[in-house]
């Protein structure tokens, strides 16, 4: 069976998936890599990418390409988000990046994102006559959809990835953090509040690598659920256990990582302030993504005979 590989540079880790092509056509027996390079430190704070983080995802891509190479991956496909869309300097990362590494990445809109990520929700969900409202939440920006009968309606992009809000909003105190939060939101909410006049949702799915952390949380912390569903008075316990903790606290406690630790309660936050501005309990999190969408983009391309070798 022939592999394919997708590689995800997103504002708060460079991630990668290898899977196989089915005879279908379909990718299965995923890999899954991860490498907590945060490209949008730099860019949120001072408007580019450093040479200290460059060198870091310069390491984390030359990996990927060693695995590549190990696994004989005959496709796959790059691309990076929003911290790269933000970057004064992209175009020099994204020069440097195929110099050092071979890899040739494409900067993809957040329309193409969405896209992407329907796709691989199709494929866990069914979303047949159903009106879908979907939150993307990365690292630099919160991307709001409708989905109607299985087809994008409509989406938009918002400045409030968690990264983003940990620069900007208070996390010691649950009150004012959820203030901040809703000033900062308020086109979101705007735009949430006018989707859901014209298509009431009838549920409410998350992606993103702060929807499975806090989904991950969920169980830990109540000790019940399970980890594709995420309940508003779960998320006001993930809050609330983690408000009164420092980050080494936060750590050890939940066995987490830095680079979750601090966007784990940012994250928990806004995820409050916008179910709280819609009818429903839960939020499902299928624990799919841009990788598996763009794994399903390659897997078609070459059953279709359209398909570039990487």
């Amino acid at each position: 069976m022939p592999k394919i590989a997708a590689i995800d540079i997103g504002s708060n880790a460079i991630r990668m998936a290898v899977a196989e092509v089915s005879a279908a056509g379909l990718p299965q027996n995923l890999k899954h890599y991860r490498e907590p390079v945060r490209m949008g430190a730099d860019v949120f704070t001072v408007g580019r990418v450093g040479r200290e983080t460059l060198g870091a995802a310069l390491a984390a891509l030359n990996k990927y390409q060693a695995i590549m190479k190990a696994e004989g991956v005959l496709n796959f496909r790059a691309v990076a988000t929003e911290a790269l869309r933000r970057a004064d300097n992209c175009s020099e990362v994204l020069q440097t990046i195929e110099l050092e590494t071979g890899l040739k990445v494409e900067i993809i809109s957040p329309q193409t994102e969405a896209e992407l990520v329907l796709n691989a929700l199709s494929q866990k969900i069914d979303l047949t006559g159903k009106n879908v409202l979907h939150l993307e939440l990365g690292g630099g920006s919160l991307e709001l959809s409708t989905v109607l009968n299985g087809a994008l309606a409509a989406s938009q992009s918002f400045e409030l990835g968690a990264i983003r809000l940990l620069q900007n909003i208070k996390t010691t105190d649950k009150d004012q953090g959820l203030s901040d939060i809703s000033k900062l939101a308020g086109p979101a909410l705007e735009w949430l509040n006018g989707a859901q006049k014209d298509h009431q949702p009838d549920i409410l799915i998350g992606t993103g690598g702060s929807l499975e952390l806090l989904a991950d949380l969920a169980v830990q912390i109540t000790g019940s659920g399970k980890k594709n569903l995420l309940h508003r008075g779960s998320l006001e316990r993930i809050v609330d256990s983690l408000i009164p903790l420092n980050l080494k606290q936060r750590m050890d406690r939940f066995n987490l990582k830095p680079d979750r630790a601090d966007v784990a309660l940012p994250a928990a936050l806004l995820l409050l302030v916008l179910i709280g501005r819609t009818e429903l309990a839960e939020i499902q999190v299928p624990r799919v993504g841009l990788k598996e969408g763009l794994l399903m983009a390659i897997a078609q391309s070459l059953k279709t005979g359209n398909s570039n070798d990487g």
